[in-house]
């Protein structure tokens, strides 16, 4: 009998959502303010998939890690940001 698009296998083993994995890699290599964004991005998209995918794709927990670090990175670059900009205006 053959198999159908819409009939997919159930016995397949889960997979990893690649929006994770790259939400990720983005997250731990903190490419400024594109990683950070990229790993918001990609973690949401991770995320809203793996809720979808009724038990067929996994990595949640990736794609929450790569949303926290982006979110740490991009919250630190802010920081960063207006300390620079007062230090600035008290030096000049």
């Amino acid at each position: 009998m053959a198999r159908s698009a819409d009939f997919p296998d159930t016995n397949a083993a889960p997979r990893r959502n690649r929006f994770a994995i790259a939400s990720l890699v983005f997250g731990l290599l903190w490419l400024f303010f594109w990683g950070s964004i990229l790993a918001l991005i990609f973690g949401c998209i991770g995320l809203l998939q793996i809720r979808r995918s009724q038990g067929r794709q996994i990595g949640r927990g990736m794609a929450i890690a790569g949303i926290v670090l982006g979110s740490l990175e991009l919250a630190l670059l802010i920081i960063v940001a207006v300390a620079a900009s007062q230090w600035s205006l008290n030096v000049f």
